[in-house]
């Protein structure tokens, strides 16, 4: 069973009014770009130092990829999590998981897209004006 994890923002947003509007990845570093709703002026931006796989996908997709399993620690329009267990982490090859053991999945959520990252890094969450 997938079990998300919350992790803390410096904004409150409502993430289904949310949606990716820039993804930049130079090397192995990744900076995603979110709309914050009802402000046009500042996004919230999300970096990496170093990721080893990314995923973005239509919101769609995800809420059906494993339809038979609940989703442990969800809350409604949440925006980021560290998730234990997602189809996308298991379907990840065993090669990869001895090269990289302490790697975890981060997934992002909005109402239009989604970002998964598999890093061993941490998440840095800031507000950027646009």
């Amino acid at each position: 069973m997938p079990k998300y994890r919350p992790i803390e923002q410096p904004v409150v947003i409502e993430a289904s009014g949310s949606d990716l509007i820039n993804l930049a990845l130079k090397g192995r570093e990744l900076v995603a770009d979110f709309l914050i709703p009802g402000d046009s002026q500042r996004v919230l931006r999300v970096q990496f130092e170093r990721v080893e796989i990314i995923r973005t996908l239509d919101e769609m997709p995800l809420s059906t990829e494993d339809e038979e399993t609940p989703n442990e620690g969800l809350i409604s329009n949440h925006f980021g999590y560290l998730v234990d267990g997602a189809f996308f982490w298991n379907q990840q090859s065993w090669a990869f998981k001895i090269n990289f053991p302490t790697a975890r999945h981060f997934r992002f959520i909005t109402g239009w897209t989604c970002l998964d990252v598999i890093t061993n890094g941490e998440p840095k969450l800031s507000i950027s004006n646009v």
